[in-house]
């Protein structure tokens, strides 16, 4: 490489530090800010704020003067140096310097946005209503870089920074809800959840794993169905026989009895009762 060309390339990398290290400062629209103007070395004898390459305002000792939008919505701080705007709109952003023989100058480079509004997630869908596609909409005028963060039910999607998120029936099987999340360097706002179209209650297999709700349902099912099966094993166990061919009911204590007892011959209680009291009456 030739010493020009080399030269050239120390002259870009200087030109290039001062926006490594700039102060950057974002502000939400109507908030009020605070500029630092640097490190003051000692007392400071006159002062004078220039945004871009526009006078701000400006002190000589004496009298503070303003311009333009700071004369309403600026005020300086002469002992400090510092510089404060009320009221911010979009027009107040710009790269803000201190020019002063005690201040070491440090430029503020200061961004006013919008907040982002609280999104809304609209839909569209195929005719066959296989796959749709999620937008995460809002009005972001002035709300500058804005990104976007989608949930599925109440888990962040990782890696989906996009604005729309597409989905296919086999892909949200089992998710109920979506939801978006706008966020700039101001403010962070989350749409309500949106019910997911594709939603069935169908369990959902992904690897031959089942939905956990089915799960527990099968572990519920399986086990009354082993606790039927042995109680029906310890019956026919005890008694000799399957509780189907039994005449008493399982509540009745014959029910566990290896042999029912015979009920009483009725007829010939009776008949002896009657005998024993036409006797008497002779």
């Amino acid at each position: 490489m030739c010493p020009r060309m080399s030269a050239c390339c120390w002259w870009l990398l200087l030109a290039a530090v001062p926006a490594l290290c700039e102060n950057i400062i974002y502000k939400k629209i109507g908030d009020e800010v605070v500029l630092e103007p640097g490190s003051v070395s000692e007392p400071i004898k006159s002062l004078t704020w220039k945004v871009d390459v526009n006078l701000a305002m400006m002190w000589d000792g004496k009298e503070v003067d303003s311009f333009r939008q700071f004369k309403e919505r600026g005020s300086l701080n002469t002992t400090t140096g510092q510089m404060t705007i009320t009221g911010l709109t979009p027009s107040d952003s710009g790269t803000y310097t201190a020019e002063s023989k005690e201040i070491k100058n440090e430029p503020v480079r200061l961004i006013v946005i919008s907040a982002v509004p609280v999104p809304s997630v609209n839909l569209s869908c195929n005719d066959e209503k296989t796959s749709c596609t999620l937008t995460c909409d809002g009005n972001t005028t002035d709300a500058g870089e804005v990104k976007y963060a989608w949930k599925s039910d109440d888990s962040i999607i990782a890696n989906l920074l996009d604005k729309t998120h597409h989905i296919t029936k086999d892909s949200s099987n089992g998710t109920e809800t979506f939801s978006c999340e706008m966020k700039n360097p101001v403010s962070e706002e989350s749409s309500m959840p949106f019910p997911n179209p594709l939603f069935t209650n169908e369990p959902k297999t992904k690897e031959g794993v089942f939905h956990p709700k089915t799960i527990a349902g099968l572990i519920v099912f399986f086990s009354l169905l082993v606790s039927v099966l042995l109680l029906a094993a310890v019956h026919r166990c005890k008694t000799g026989m399957w509780f189907y061919q039994k005449e008493s009911m399982p509540w009745e204590a014959d029910f566990w009895r290896k042999k029912e007892r015979k009920p009483k011959n009725t007829a010939a209680h009776q008949e002896k009762k009657q005998t024993e009291e036409e006797t008497s009456l002779t």
